[in-house]
């Protein structure tokens, strides 16, 4: 088989190594490197790999044009993600051989660890929906679905940052296939004021996000993950962490406080989300509400008190 020839972008050159340990060079030939460093090369196993600067990147489009490009970039700079994109798409590039390969900030094995913990053992209740209620959402105030405590199960927390509701509905959906029937006695389905507006596969930043889903549902999987299928080294599958059911290591992150800057400081554009997701998503919600009564739980929508001022800006 014919390797994918590739050039790599690291934002940052300290997450080079991590992200180069990502690929599968069974299938990619890892042709040029492009980042801020000292270094002419990098070693990868027998290999040396050239680095070149920033600056070199219209020669190297015009040389490689037909290469897959990596975009790395890590947690404070997804942003930068995006210009990058549109930067190689101004030189030529065509934007199907540009790929976000951010996985190691993307995929979440906490949520990876969750998911087996409820298809293993069940439980009452579940939730979905994005990072406000992963990190909002406390499940020791939620009383247990059943009378007798000693034997009830409790909560399981599944939502996930920029999960959107087609994420979330494939998540209840795996769920309900994988549980004793009628045992789920109800489900949260956390809802953002951009939630009919947003579809992850169409945010370019975060859209690494969706291969978590192709992988532990066994979603159909877009133009965008086929590619990292191909890329990405098995490795990287076995991914494991322990269960964290109530997501407490984010909260403890954020100290179990919310500061204001941290509720206003939306990175999602309105203006970059599309308005055609709205119709599509409505109707996930509707078949994410039937899901849940043709399986015996009772569908419950959250939405965390917003203010005026950020509502009014959706």
């Amino acid at each position: 088989m014919e390797k994918i020839n590739i050039v790599m972008i690291a934002l940052n050159g300290e997450y080079l190594e991590r992200a180069t340990q990502n690929l599968n060079f069974d299938k990619v030939n890892l042709t040029a490197i492009i980042t801020d460093s000292d270094e002419k090369t990098f070693k990868v196993g027998d290999e040396e790999i050239p680095i070149n600067s920033f600056s070199n990147a219209s020669k190297l489009v015009k040389d490689y044009k037909e290469f897959i490009w990596l975009i790395v970039g890590y947690e404070k700079c997804l942003s930068e993600v995006l210009k990058m994109k549109k930067f190689l798409m101004t030189l030529g590039l065509p934007e199907r051989n540009i790929v976000n390969f951010e996985l190691s900030e993307q995929i979440n094995s906490a949520w990876l660890a969750n998911l087996r913990c409820i298809e293993e053992n069940g439980a009452d209740f579940f939730a979905t929906g994005n990072e406000y209620v992963q990190s909002g959402l406390d499940l020791n105030l939620i009383p247990c679905a059943k009378e007798d405590k000693a034997i009830a199960k409790g909560g399981i927390n599944l939502a996930d940052a920029y999960q959107d509701l087609r994420q979330s509905y494939l998540t209840a959906k795996h769920v309900f296939e994988h549980v004793a029937p009628n045992t789920i006695k109800f489900v949260l389905i956390g809802l953002a004021p951009d939630s009919f507006r947003y579809d992850n596969a169409k945010d370019f930043p975060h859209c690494t996000k969706n291969f978590q889903y192709v992988t532990a549902l066994n979603s159909e999987p877009n133009f965008h993950d086929n590619l990292l299928k191909d890329l990405v080294s098995e490795n990287f599958a076995a991914i494991s962490e322990q269960a964290d059911l109530n997501f407490d290591a984010i909260k403890e992150s954020f100290q179990n406080n919310f500061s204001l800057k941290a509720v206003v400081n939306w990175d999602r554009d309105k203006k970059s989300l599309p308005v055609d997701s709205v119709e599509n998503n409505v109707q996930i919600l509707k078949d994410y509400i039937k899901l849940c009564r043709d399986n015996g739980a009772e569908p419950v929508g959250i939405v965390f008190p917003l203010s005026p001022p950020v509502r009014a800006c959706w």
